[in-house]
């Protein structure tokens, strides 16, 4: 008896059938390697960086460009160390101006300005802990508002400081500010 198509194919389909579904995972793995390699941009042009730092106001986003840093030392008798940090930029010709008066508690004879978590006090706590005094906004240095709450976090050390800030104003808009970098600290101390 001769054998018949029909059981030649029988014997030759599980070797076609692996064949083939090797040809398809090669076929698998050639496209998504294609895919996946041709998805990443080499245009880096048209990526704008963020902003690192800056003051964020009433919906505008405003790049700082002075940090500063008044050193009063130690004030309160001794208690506290005060900072004022003044940061600045300018948007579409105003200049947006913060002031933000930090005081760090002063442990024995150390003397010395210690960053950390100042949350708003409209006065001094009744003892000693970071607190930030006060915050003020100019706009082309007219007054426009003072901090009612908020905080502001303080970490590194001097001159190079991280400050971040994020408070509501007596005006009830939020002010944020964050700033990364070195401050030129400015000797404030009575002569």
């Amino acid at each position: 008896m001769l054998p018949t198509l029909w059981s030649i194919s029988l014997i030759l389909s599980p070797n076609l059938k692996i064949q083939n579904m090797k040809k398809l995972i090669y076929l698998f793995v050639l496209a998504s390697t294609l895919i996946l390699t041709s998805c990443s941009s080499d245009d880096t042009n048209n990526i704008i960086p963020p902003i690192e730092n800056f003051i964020e106001y009433d919906g505008k986003i405003i790049p700082i460009s002075s940090a500063i840093i008044e050193d009063f030392k130690g004030i309160f008798n001794n208690t506290y160390y005060s900072y004022d940090v003044l940061l600045t930029g300018e948007l579409d010709g105003v200049e947006y101006f913060t002031v933000l008066v930090l005081l760090s508690p002063i442990e024995g004879d150390n003397v010395v300005f210690t960053p950390g978590t100042f949350g708003y006090l409209p006065t001094p706590p009744s003892s000693p802990s970071f607190y930030l005094e006060s915050a003020e906004l100019e706009l082309n240095e007219i007054f426009e508002s003072s901090a009612k709450a908020g905080e502001v976090i303080v970490s590194g050390e001097a001159p190079n400081y991280n400050v971040s800030a994020d408070l509501t104003l007596a005006n009830d808009k939020k002010i944020t500010i964050k700033y990364s970098g070195e401050f030129r600290i400015v000797d404030q101390t009575p002569n």
